[in-house]
C-alpha cells in the first residue's frame, strides 16, 4: 500500500557457504526511483545506490518509501 515503494524496489540475495555451513544475506537497491535506505546496528542510515551491496544481519532496518522493514533471519537448519 506504500505508493513510494516499487514492486521490485530492492534485492535480497542469499548465498550458502558449504565450508562453514552458514548463509550470507546481502541487500542492494534495484534501480528504484526513491532509493533504498539501510540502517545498521550502529544507527547510521546508508542510502544504497545501484552499485552498493551490504551484508544484512538480524536487527538491521531497511526503509523503502514510507515503510520500514526489520531483518529477522529464521532457522539455518536447512539441508541441501
Amino acid at each position: 500500500q506504500d505508493m513510494f515503494m516499487g514492486r521490485a524496489h530492492f534485492v535480497v540475495d542469499v548465498s550458502y557457504n558449504a565450508a562453514s555451513a552458514t548463509f550470507r544475506h546481502t541487500l542492494s537497491d534495484n534501480s528504484s526511483v526513491n532509493g533504498t535506505l539501510y540502517k545498521a546496528k550502529n544507527g547510521e542510515w546508508i542510502k544504497l545506490d545501484n552499485m552498493t551491496v551490504v551484508v544484512i544481519k538480524d536487527g538491521d532496518l531497511i526503509k523503502v518509501g514510507h515503510t520500514v522493514l526489520k531483518v529477522t533471519r529464521g532457522s539455518e537448519n536447512t539441508t541441501f
